[in-house]
């Protein structure tokens, strides 16, 4: 009985927000990486969102007291989206090529698209591999 009653507190109480995604995203923080790629100490991120240090350092670390305004405003001055700092499916490099790509204009955009459309249009080693396995089958 008090099982029930104590994860119910859980779901209302203040920390809830960062209880449930710590249990749910820990592995995928990534305000850390994200302030580090932009070259920002916590306390410069904390001036830039009106906050102190330590409170940068709890949303890092998800502590139970870090809120989610927090959360937003980090990505408002980071320049991510909110999703992008509890991604798990990204590796470091990835979720840096996002944002690069993200805050790079329309024609700077245009030609990484141009080069991955060249890129995925060259052979592998894979399909030379399969050319010569194809060509040993067939003669």
């Amino acid at each position: 009985m008090h099982n029930v009653h104590s994860k119910v507190k859980t779901v209302y109480s203040r920390g809830a927000f960062a209880i449930s995604m710590h249990r749910a995203h820990h592995p995928g923080m990534k305000l850390r990486a994200i302030r580090e790629s932009k070259g920002l100490s916590q306390a410069q991120l904390g001036e830039l969102i009106g906050k102190d240090q330590a409170t940068v350092q709890r949303a890092e670390t998800m502590h139970k007291s870090a809120k989610l305004e927090t959360y937003i405003a980090c990505a408002d001055a980071l320049g991510v989206e909110l999703s992008d700092i509890f991604t798990e499916s990204r590796s470091d490099e990835e979720a840096l090529l996002v944002i690069a790509y993200r805050s790079a204009s329309s024609a700077a955009r245009s030609r990484v698209l141009a080069n991955l459309s060249e890129a995925e249009a060259l052979p592998t080693e894979d399909d030379s591999r399969a050319k010569k396995a194809d060509k040993g089958l067939g003669g």
